[in-house]
């Protein structure tokens, strides 16, 4: 997916999970949702860009579902768009992300 939109002319900014160690253990989804806030952040001062479009997988799907769930409970626009990759968010009640999800469906901005 990099190579391609590389290729293409798109802009790209990665962040990777490396596997957690001792030292992480009292991490949850508020650290990795604040990390990821903080790398936006870093890419929107980099670009001159005030929002962005988000492409996540496994894990970091979830964790970028979090803070898009966040971001739009604030009215914060700073995602413009997201895709989401081998993303298992959990359709039932007690699901992974059951937390932040909800049966209505998303609507586009206006």
């Amino acid at each position: 997916m990099v190579e391609y939109m590389t290729k293409h002319g798109v802009q790209i900014f990665a962040v990777s999970w490396r596997n957690p160690t001792a030292e992480h253990k009292d991490w949850g989804m508020d650290a990795y949702v604040a990390a990821l806030q903080e790398a936006m952040d870093a890419v929107r001062d980099i670009t001159g860009s005030p929002d962005l479009i988000v492409h996540a997988a496994c894990s970091g799907a979830m964790t970028a579902a979090a803070l898009a769930g966040h971001l739009a409970a604030k009215g914060d626009a700073s995602i413009h768009a997201i895709t989401m990759m081998v993303a298992v968010l959990g359709q039932a009640k007690e699901g992974t992300m059951a937390l932040f999800a909800t049966d209505e469906p998303l609507l586009p901005r206006s």
